[in-house]
C-alpha cells in the first residue's frame, strides 16, 4: 500500500512538473519523472531542476509531502521495536524454560507434575511466589526481577 501511494505521488508530481515547466527545461516526461524521483528521495542531483515559479511550488510541495510520507514507516517500525524491546525478558524467559524442559526430557504432560511440585497450597494454580520458586529451581538463568 505504501509503495502504491508513493508511485501515485511520484506520477502526479511528475505530471504537474511536466505541465508547468517549459520544454527547454524539462524536455520529456521521463525527465520530469526523474526530477520527481530525485526530489522525493532528497538526492537532488541538479541535472534537472525547476526554473518557473509554478515548478518551484510543485517541487516544494513534493519535497514536503515526500518527507512526511517517507517518515510514516519510521514511526511504525520504531513503535514495534519499542514493543519488542519491552517484552524481551518475557520472550527470553519462555525460550529458556522451553529449552530446560526439553533438555531434561519433560513433555507437556509432565508440566502438571512440575506445577504440583511447587504448588504449596495445592490449589492447582501457581501464585507468583510459587512461580518464582519454580523458575529458581529450574535455574534458567533469569533473575527473579525479570521473571516477574
Amino acid at each position: 500500500v505504501l509503495f502504491y501511494i508513493m508511485v501515485v505521488i511520484t506520477l502526479v508530481a511528475a505530471t504537474a512538473i511536466y505541465l508547468v515547466e517549459s520544454r527547454t527545461n524539462i524536455p520529456t516526461m521521463h525527465h520530469s519523472l526523474w526530477l520527481a524521483i530525485v526530489t522525493m528521495t532528497t538526492v537532488g542531483y541538479g541535472d534537472y531542476y525547476p526554473k518557473s515559479l509554478l515548478g518551484y511550488i510543485v517541487a516544494s510541495i513534493l519535497t514536503f509531502v515526500s518527507v512526511l510520507f517517507l517518515a510514516l514507516p519510521v514511526g511504525i517500525i520504531g513503535n514495534e521495536f519499542t514493543a519488542c524491546w519491552q517484552s524481551r525478558h518475557q520472550v527470553l524467559l519462555k525460550t529458556r524454560v522451553r529449552k530446560c524442559l526439553l533438555k531434561w526430557g519433560y513433555t507437556a504432560k509432565d508440566l502438571q507434575l512440575l506445577i504440583q511440585y511447587v504448588d504449596v497450597d495445592e490449589d492447582g494454580f501457581l501464585t507468583l511466589s510459587e512461580f518464582l520458586e519454580l523458575i529458581q529451581q529450574m535455574r534458567v538463568g533469569i533473575s527473579l526481577e525479570h521473571a516477574v
